[in-house]
């Protein structure tokens, strides 16, 4: 019970530092957009969720609420300019082709199984599209107008590759 107690306290800690604050960004020298970790390092909120979070994850077992304290603390070591932390916590999970979406592609057979690979691949897409937006956006002062455009026409273009036309 207490380590949930725990979780619950964190999770609240972490959004109560964006309601308080907010997140804000720098500029940095290249032209790119950057956490401005030296505002976000005085949130008091967020250094106690950093620290909750950090005694969760030594005693929490695998599953959603893990899940979720994975990303929150990850954020927010990148908030807080703490990229080793990121990604030596990032690297404590399992990898995409062991996601529960890839690996739910064994769970059926015949008629189900075709159903889900199209579910899964609906999944997949969504998500290659996102990627593609979040990179044009990411390297708005480094993309031509044209090289923007075309990146969003790619995302696009990804749903008309999938979708199924047929009668």
């Amino acid at each position: 019970m207490r380590i949930l107690v725990r979780w619950f306290r964190a999770s609240v800690l972490y959004n109560a530092g964006y309601v308080r604050h907010g997140e804000h960004h720098l500029t940095d020298a290249d032209g790119y957009d950057v956490f401005d970790i030296e505002r976000h390092r005085a949130y008091s909120e967020w250094q106690e969720a950093i620290q909750l979070y950090e005694k969760v994850l030594c005693s929490l077992g695998e599953g959603d609420l893990r899940q979720k304290a994975v990303r929150e603390l990850v954020q927010l070591y990148e908030n807080t300019g703490a990229y080793e932390k990121a990604e030596e916590t990032v690297n404590s999970v399992p990898p995409l082709s062991a996601s529960r979406e890839i690996l739910s592609l064994n769970c059926y057979d015949g008629k189900a199984r075709a159903e889900e690979y199209e579910q899964v691949l609906g999944k997949v897409v969504s998500l290659a599209a996102d990627l593609l937006v979040w990179a044009v956006m990411a390297n708005r002062n480094h993309y031509s107008a044209e090289k923007s455009a075309a990146r969003i026409q790619n995302a696009i273009q990804l749903f008309d590759i999938v979708e199924d036309k047929s009668p």
